[in-house]
């Protein structure tokens, strides 16, 4: 079997490999968390900032959610876990270079961007068991300088919990289920 970047590499590049199964499986889940990262209402109505660096923090926000009902299963879902933030960062490596950044810089910023990455995982699952925390953690990472209302954070807080009831259920599951995340109003 190949390795992993490789698989991820044709995957990314639309070339599907059949002798990875699993792969494909993260690819598709990966694509679903991006996909709903993409959607216009976090930017056009919530505020998440459309920029690089919102646009990034928004899919973390989304992959934190996926990784912490992951790391609650056992089995099969470690190695779909590594993979599915493996496939994360080869896809931040590739933007980066896509956007200009320097061969010899694109590492080091991967480095950077995955150890923020584990800070916004632990901020995230410390809300998730803590609610009255949903404010502090998503105006630190999320919204950054720009101040969101705050119902916009009670709002976004009541999506996390709702998103990892639904990702449960999805993840519970051995084959390709869509997603089905919650509308925000």
């Amino acid at each position: 079997m190949p390795g992993l970047l490789q698989t991820v590499n044709r995957l990314i590049n639309g070339n599907s490999s059949s002798d990875s199964p699993n792969l494909e499986n993260v690819y598709f889940y990966y694509s679903e968390i991006v996909s709903q990262a993409r959607n216009p209402v976090f930017y056009e109505r919530l505020g998440v900032p459309d920029t690089l660096e919102g646009r990034f923090d928004c899919i973390s926000l989304h992959m934190a959610l996926a990784l912490i009902v992951l790391k609650f299963k056992s089995g099969e879902t470690n190695r779909f876990s590594q993979d599915l933030f493996d496939l994360f960062f080869a896809d931040v490596d590739r933007n980066l270079r896509e956007i200009g950044v320097g061969d010899l810089s694109v590492g080091r910023q991967v480095k950077k961007l995955a150890s923020n990455f584990y800070g916004v995982l632990a901020a995230y699952e410390g809300c998730l068991q803590n609610p009255t925390l949903f404010a502090s953690a998503l105006e630190r990472n999320l919204f950054g300088a720009q101040k969101a209302d705050p119902l916009t954070y009670i709002l976004l807080g009541a999506y996390m919990q709702d998103s990892v009831k639904r990702l449960t259920q999805v993840f519970s599951t051995r084959t390709k289920t869509p997603i089905e995340w919650p509308e925000l109003r």
